[in-house]
């Protein structure tokens, strides 16, 4: 269907995927039977992307993850760095402030702190202590909603790398 190797854009990548007689440098390339078409992809395909990224990570439910997830994984990564409301809204297109501060108040990080909170107080210390201590019990149901939340943090890695390439093309 397609191929991505975001490397070669920097010209550091050992392996040129790039077929010779592409003369563009569009980052998708468009397969179709075993052959590569200077056919710009379309934004169907482009929707398609975090259910492929979803089903190459094993994550359950792939055919869930859209194309809104592009901009909701991106939106969530910038609250989870502190990035502040108002370049959340801008990068998003958003004009509300109550939907940006949704991602803030549901991003991972935030859930995490919060729930650390509750379950020993708020010294930094303590949250510290608390996720190795989940992480040495395993029948606690926080380990398996941590390992959940790692695999999403890294399905929003692998998309957030995507989006920042395309935005340096």
């Amino acid at each position: 269907m397609w191929e991505i190797c975001l490397n070669c854009f920097e010209n550091t990548c050992p392996f040129d995927l790039r077929p010779p007689h592409v003369k563009h440098k569009r980052l998708f390339l468009y397969y179709k039977a075993g052959k590569c078409s200077s056919q710009p992809v379309g934004k169907n395909t482009m929707g398609k992307i975090p259910s492929v990224v979803a089903s190459y990570l094993k994550l359950p439910d792939a055919a869930c993850y859209t194309g809104h997830c592009l901009r909701r994984s991106s939106a969530t990564l910038l609250a989870d760095a502190g990035v502040d409301i108002t370049t959340i809204k801008r990068h998003a297109g958003w004009k509300s402030t109550t939907v940006a501060e949704g991602y803030v108040e549901n991003s991972i990080e935030n859930k995490t702190k919060i729930a650390n909170q509750v379950l020993v107080g708020t010294t930094t210390s303590a949250i510290t202590k608390t996720v190795n201590l989940a992480t040495e019990v395993p029948n606690m149901k926080y380990v398996k909603e941590n390992r959940n939340i790692e695999k999403k943090n890294h399905f929003n890695q692998a998309i957030i790398m995507i989006i920042y390439r395309l935005g340096n093309l």
